[in-house]
């Protein structure tokens, strides 16, 4: 991508009245866009040239890149770690919602029996309106019909 077809590293903005764009308006907002896919960067002091090569290249060549690249890639202990956390959060959001689901399935069981339907009646309907496996549906009825 070449922003505004400039293919130029950096690119400074301003915000321009719309009525005027000869008006330029004074927020004390300094925005600056970095392009790293430019093919030029004789424009640019070396420390942006770097941090620009860094970005598209992920490419070491200054004390501030490799400071950079020490932050951003984590050690191997500190993935495993993150891994790790990554795996309880899986496995709590996977138990989170099996109990959703159950409760789901036992609370429209609960109202199909109130209307006094039979057992099949109720595990048809229930797994027809959820769109789930009747064996699913059987067996959370025979375990909260078992509590009765």
């Amino acid at each position: 991508m070449s922003y505004f077809n400039l293919n130029l590293p950096i690119y400074h903005t301003t915000i321009r009245s719309k009525e005027d764009l000869n008006k330029r308006v004074d927020t004390g907002e300094h925005n600056v866009i970095l392009n790293s896919r430019a093919k030029d960067f004789s424009s640019v002091s070396l420390e942006v040239k770097a941090f620009l090569e860094y970005a598209r290249e992920n490419k070491t060549s200054n004390e501030f890149t490799e400071d950079l690249d020490k932050e951003v890639k984590p050690s191997t202990e500190t993935r495993g770690s993150f891994m790790t956390w990554e795996e309880k959060l899986a496995e709590e959001r996977y138990y989170a919602g099996k109990k959703e689901r159950k409760e789901l399935i036992v609370n429209a069981i609960k109202n199909q029996e109130k209307l006094g339907n039979s057992r099949q009646d109720i595990i048809n309907s229930v797994a027809d309106f959820l769109s789930i496996d009747k064996e699913e549906v059987a067996r959370y009825y025979d375990e909260e019909m078992l509590v009765k």
